[in-house]
């Protein structure tokens, strides 16, 4: 019995579950045979076999992490890449999709007002189906929890840290967060915090005497001015306006940034190389195919003496012995 394929990745592109696979069908004296790949129980033929899998999973491992990285910058760019939830549709532009409002958002709207009203979720589903509209309890829980509708991102790719994203909310910060007080009343959903308007205060150090500045207003005649300024008495360091202060903070983290050529730089040096182990491969499989030749010949050469006794049994056994090692 064979199990015929056309080439080893038709089999699995995971070089583990490959060598299972083979390792069953030996056990179960089936041979495995490639109509493009030539191999067999040898331990050259096996080794052969095992890089031909380890190349399948390779080619397989980069397309994944080439997918997982354009969806990191297409989620960091602020757009949603799965199902439009109830309430969204898809717009595609220059081949990319963008959540835009549907028809279904005032219906979005209608149950989370109906919900902070004071309706329970089982009574919103009986509204619905009577006026047409079928709603599962688990869908409605569902939609009610949905971040989306406020205009944020939260997936399993950044552990689920709420992000910004680009497409217009259905749903009001507030009114959201009020759902979510009614769904579980024990944690505190609004998380609001004081908003620091001198956040570089950890960051900022006086030049003179070496303490971290601190922020205030400074009142003009129509407005307040935001400062930076040090608080050691007698010191002669003059304060520094928030937006310039932010201004070269920014700058000066930019410093650190990669440049877009130098990235395109790197994963072009990682193509080549890849390239070139893959031509390193092709050309250990010719060798291969030639050492696998030159033994054949070896062989038929042997086999041949022996038939027109040239050599006796004993010499043929030990010059296939020989050929075979």
């Amino acid at each position: 019995d064979a199990l015929i394929i056309y080439k080893l990745v038709r089999l699995s592109r995971d070089r583990g579950d490959s060598l299972t696979i083979r390792f069953l069908l030996k056990k179960l004296d089936i041979d495995l045979k490639s109509v493009t790949e030539p191999f067999d129980d040898s331990p050259i033929g096996t080794f052969t076999a095992t890089l031909f899998s380890s190349i399948a999973q390779l080619d397989n491992d980069v397309r994944s992490a080439g997918a997982i990285m354009g969806m990191k910058q297409a989620i960091k760019a602020g757009r949603w890449l799965w199902n439009a939830p109830l309430g969204y549709k898809y717009k595609y532009t220059n081949q990319k999709s963008y959540l835009v409002p549907s028809d279904d958002a005032d219906t979005i709207r209608k149950i989370f007002k109906d919900f902070i009203d004071g309706k329970k979720q089982y009574e919103i589903c009986e509204e619905f189906k009577e006026s047409g509209i079928i709603i599962t309890r688990q869908h409605l829980n569902n939609i009610l929890r949905n971040h989306l509708y406020i205009g944020k991102l939260k997936t399993k790719l950044f552990n689920y840290e709420l992000m910004d994203g680009i497409h217009e909310h259905i749903i009001d910060d507030v009114t959201f967060y009020k759902a979510q007080n009614i769904l579980s009343p024990d944690k505190n959903h609004y998380n609001i915090k004081y908003k620091d308007e001198f956040p570089l205060k950890r960051f900022l150090k006086c030049p003179d005497c070496d303490r971290f500045l601190a922020g205030s207003y400074s009142k003009g005649r129509h407005k307040r001015y935001a400062y930076y300024h040090c608080v050691t008495k007698g010191c002669s360091f003059k304060p520094v306006k928030r937006e310039l202060a932010e201004e070269l903070f920014f700058a000066y983290l930019d410093s650190f940034s990669i440049k877009e050529d130098i990235i395109n730089n790197v994963f072009e040096k990682i193509r080549a190389s890849l390239n070139d182990k893959e031509k390193d491969s092709i050309n250990i499989l010719k060798n291969i195919k030639k050492e696998i030749t030159l033994l054949e010949t070896k062989k038929a050469k042997i086999e041949e003496l022996v038939i027109d006794g040239t050599f006796s049994k004993d010499t043929y056994h030990k010059k296939m012995n020989e050929v075979e090692s």
